[in-house]
């Protein structure tokens, strides 16, 4: 197959790590087994990341078969609002992939080759949020549009008398918005 597969690898299944989910050294190996190429990168390396998936883009597309990519990152919050990452996270291992954020060393990197600046910096987030308010304004604009029924109804052939009582929770509960 013609495909890219992209793995964001940030190290943990919630709060298990990594190394105890697979005996492979790497995800990317696991290509391996199917034939095909696998491929560890950097993911916090902007650069890296673009030409890795810049070359096995190239390669399906000229029909020389699929890539797996790994981007090997960090995820520096909590996996679900009801998770404690200082329960099985030291506080070492945090900083030490802190300094490695992806942001700042691109940004670094801009600024070290004359791309990027404090005047450009605060000209781009003020532009960034003025589109992210046009955008929120338009989400909202068809929110409004939607029925919010559908997500009771589309779920089975025929709605379950749980989802029918959870439905009829919903319209009492929006009722008493107003």
């Amino acid at each position: 197959m013609p495909c890219v597969l992209f793995c964001q690898n940030n190290q943990w299944a919630i709060s298990v790590p990594r190394k105890k989910q697979t005996a492979s050294s790497t995800i990317a190996q696991k290509a391996l087994a199917y034939g095909f190429n696998g491929i560890q990168v950097d993911g916090n390396d902007v650069l890296a990341v673009h030409a890795v998936v810049h070359e096995a883009l190239k390669k399906a597309r000229e029909g020389k078969g699929p890539t797996l990519i790994e981007a090997l990152t960090y995820r520096m919050g909590a996996h679900t609002t009801a998770d404690d990452p200082t329960k099985y996270r030291t506080e070492e291992d945090v900083k030490h992939w802190q300094e490695r954020d992806p942001v700042k060393r691109f940004q670094t990197y801009l600024k070290n080759k004359g791309y990027w600046n404090d005047e450009l910096e605060k000209k781009t987030l003020e532009r960034v949020k003025q589109e992210i308010e046009k955008a929120t304004e338009a989400a909202e604009v068809e929110a409004a549009k939607v029925n919010p029924e559908e997500m009771f109804q589309y779920v089975y052939h025929q709605i379950t008398p749980r989802l029918e009582e959870q439905m009829e929770e919903m319209k009492e509960y929006l009722k008493s918005k107003g």
